[in-house]
């Protein structure tokens, strides 16, 4: 009886009426696909909603996904990852220094004029200290050829990897769009592993196998996916969730109003709630 209750109470916090102020990350009027199509993410948008199809995933409902400055993010508390559509950066993206988050796999796509990435990225645990985010900041700027953009701290993660530099967890910059590489030069990755003190990237060791999982089922794009494959980076991905390598920290329970540097976590974990209730078996 307890256990029905809370999942009652549970149902009722994801269904309540939402505060205004997360009107402004949850577009009331437009669905997934028409607030896609008014990006001028046309061509991304079907190839989201494929990649959707063959991995299970139902495309989202207005309320079921968080409008962001360059695109739309979903989080889906099954898997503990979220689905970013967003402009590409092309050269400039980040994806292979460990300060900043690392895909489980990515792809471009056309837009309107322009690129689009659509990326699956592992939940990790919220930030909470300044000194997470000052970590991230001295790391980014001794390593050099990157920038970080949006300095708060609700931009930071901790990875679910400790080492002495970082006994509750390594730093890492979540929000991807905000963190741009200035060079291709490959010394500010060595670089950045000097500064933790380590030998290798904790995200290659963490992720490494859904990366290749995921290399393996979309090597030749979303429609010549093979099902067993995409099965294979699915249960992947599964288990990472079961053996807490992947977290759904939008769903952490934060202290103070929703009003705060928080408020964001607070629209994550409400789409998040409605898009697990909404899209799959109760």
């Amino acid at each position: 009886m307890k256990a029905l209750f809370n999942q009652l109470a549970q149902w009722w916090r994801d269904r309540r009426p939402l505060p205004e102020v997360f009107q402004g990350g949850i577009d009331n009027d437009l669905s997934f696909a028409d607030y896609l199509d008014a990006r001028c993410f046309q061509e991304a948008r079907v190839q989201t909603e494929l990649l959707f199809s063959k991995l299970g995933l139902p495309t989202p409902e207005p309320h079921e996904f968080l409008r962001a400055t360059s695109g739309a993010l979903v989080f889906v508390n099954k898997y503990s990852f979220l689905v970013r559509i967003e402009r590409s950066f092309g050269d400039e993206s980040v994806n292979d220094n460990p300060w900043v988050l690392q895909p489980f796999g990515a792809m471009e796509v056309k837009g309107d004029n322009k690129l689009v990435v659509i990326e699956i990225c592992p939940g990790v645990f919220p930030a909470r200290k300044d000194a997470d985010l000052d970590a991230v900041v001295l790391g980014m700027e001794k390593c050099g050829g990157f920038s970080f953009e949006d300095r708060q701290v609700a931009n930071v993660g901790i990875l679910p990897y400790k080492i002495p530099a970082f006994p509750r967890g390594v730093p890492v910059v979540i929000d991807r769009p905000s963190a741009h590489k200035l060079s291709r030069d490959i010394a500010p990755i060595k670089k950045a592993l000097d500064c933790m003190g380590i030998e290798t990237d904790p995200q290659k060791i963490l992720y490494g196998d859904i990366q290749q999982a995921w290399k393996e089922a979309f090597k030749n794009g979303i429609e010549a996916a093979a099902p067993e494959k995409i099965k294979n980076f699915l249960d992947l991905c599964a288990q990472a969730k079961a053996d807490g390598r992947a977290i759904d920290g939008w769903n952490a329970r934060l202290k103070g109003g929703i009003n705060g540097a928080f408020y964001k976590q607070h629209i994550a974990k409400c789409v998040a709630g409605r898009y697990a209730y909404n899209g799959f078996p109760k």
